[in-house]
């Protein structure tokens, strides 16, 4: 380490710089989802070299795109007791209704884990609080970084 006039360099430096960035709690849910998502499919279909390009988390209900070479598909999960539970996966594109239909997540969510958007707002019904839904969506770019944002749903 190398230390002029007040000044860190050197690989100390740039591991004290990594250490201080904060990692947003929906980057650590995401790596759950998709981590829960390449077991399942290793687990059921032997797949390895999963690439999983798209991952959305409302609350509990987790849903990811992913490929496998010139393949693909989409699995639906939800979380219980803190642990990703894979409710379905398959090739071909989940669609809202069957998300709904087939796996019971509510309607508007599941318009919104397929479609990236925030559910409709529902309307309190006889003194129940709706609840907030913080919705994280992780897209990777061209050169396959990356690109989490963290959406807040209005209540």
């Amino acid at each position: 380490m190398n230390v002029f006039a007040g000044r860190v360099s050197g690989p100390a430096f740039a591991l004290i710089s990594l250490l201080a960035i904060a990692r947003p709690a929906s980057a650590v849910v995401q790596d759950d989802v998709t981590a829960a998502t390449r077991a399942a499919l290793k687990a059921a279909l032997q797949l390895t070299h999963v690439h999983v390009f798209y991952v959305n988390v409302i609350g509990t209900w987790g849903f990811t795109s992913w490929t496998v070479g010139p393949g693909g598909g989409d699995t639906i999960m939800e979380q219980r007791n803190g642990t990703w539970h894979v409710l379905g996966q398959g090739h071909g594109a989940m669609t809202a209704s069957l998300l709904a239909e087939g796996f019971r997540v509510p309607q508007d969510i599941a318009a919104a884990l397929t479609a990236g958007a925030c559910p409709p707002v529902r309307r309190q019904t006889r003194g129940q609080p709706t609840k907030r839904l913080i919705m994280s969506i992780r897209r990777l770019d061209q050169h396959g970084t990356p690109i989490d944002t963290v959406i807040r749903c209005p209540r």
